[in-house]
């Protein structure tokens, strides 16, 4: 008779080294490579990166604000001499100084993608549209930083002919304007995202985005208008206030495109752009509440 022991099965090796099927089909599903968290738009982003892009956003827009408050303090009780703000040698640099970097920021940007060529036919792929400037993100973070120095400056000039109390009225209803676009805009995000690939919530969406545009276009060339004969007629308050309506109305709803934009049409690498955008709408529409509040305190 042979030894039992060579019949007997070998049971399987069940050591920390064996891995069955399913345990690595479950690891490959929890485990996502970083370049593939990233897509052209920011709504197509991993979670992490949409949620990484709308913090620096929004912090950065909050910076610039604070700043901007922190200035007008600062000139209008005195403490950096009001006098400055009303010579020609500073408003012209922050006047050129703003407008100029405005443009910079809009056309810079930090993706090589926007240069990049085609590897088969060598050809340039960049569309008509993209950014043509190309710099660091540091070197954009700072001419961002000197953009709002010089709309802090220009905005002093006007914040300082007005009462204190109409001032931070109009403060106050900024922030509720802008809190309750901003808190709408998120809300209609988390609806887009349910809808996120679906070809007829996309047709949909951008048919409302055409909508909004077209209304925009009329309300800027009108408001355009409207203030270019203003400068060739004599003072009317009634005119005055009627432009300042539109301007408010105006710059609310550039505030909800552009919070929208930024949740769902940029890319994950143009926080600066998003942050000088928003920054121009909510300073513009405080600007026009200004005047609105100060029209009416002026009739009582």
């Amino acid at each position: 008779m042979g030894n039992p022991k060579d019949n007997a099965t070998v049971p399987p090796y069940s050591g920390p080294q064996q891995t069955t099927v399913a345990a690595a089909e479950e690891e490959n599903l929890l485990f996502t490579p970083d370049d593939f968290k990233y897509d052209q738009m920011v709504s197509s982003c991993d979670l992490s990166i949409r949620y990484a892009f709308v913090r620096k956003v929004y912090t950065l827009l909050g910076l610039q604000l604070f700043f901007t408050f922190i200035a007008q303090v600062l000139f209008f009780y005195d403490i950096i001499p009001r006098y400055i703000i009303f010579k020609p040698i500073f408003q012209i640099p922050a006047f050129v100084g703003s407008f100029v970097l405005c443009i910079v920021l809009f056309m810079a940007t930090t993706n090589d993608d926007d240069y990049a060529g085609d590897e088969e036919t060598g050809e340039s792929r960049r569309p008509f549209f993209a950014p043509v400037i190309r710099m660091q993100y540091k070197t954009q973070l700072f001419l961002l930083g000197l953009f709002t120095v010089c709309e802090s400056v220009m905005i002093s000039y006007i914040t300082v002919l007005y009462n204190p109390r109409i001032i931070m009225s109009a403060v106050l209803c900024t922030l509720v304007i802008v809190a309750s676009t901003t808190l709408f805009v998120f809300r209609q995000a988390k609806k887009y995202e349910k809808n996120n690939g679906s070809l007829e919530f996309e047709e949909a969406e951008n048919r409302s985005l055409f909508k909004i545009y077209n209304v925009l276009w009329i309300l800027t060339t009108f408001l355009l208008g409207f203030g270019v004969i203003m400068i060739f007629m004599p003072y009317n308050s009634t005119r005055e206030l009627i432009f300042s309506w539109i301007g408010a109305i105006l710059f609310t709803l550039y505030l909800y495109v552009d919070s929208y934009m930024v949740l769902r049409k940029v890319r994950p690498n143009e926080e600066i752009r998003c942050c000088m955008m928003l920054y121009l709408d909510i300073i513009n529409l405080f600007l026009n509440i200004l005047r609105i509040l100060a029209h009416n305190n002026n009739d009582d």
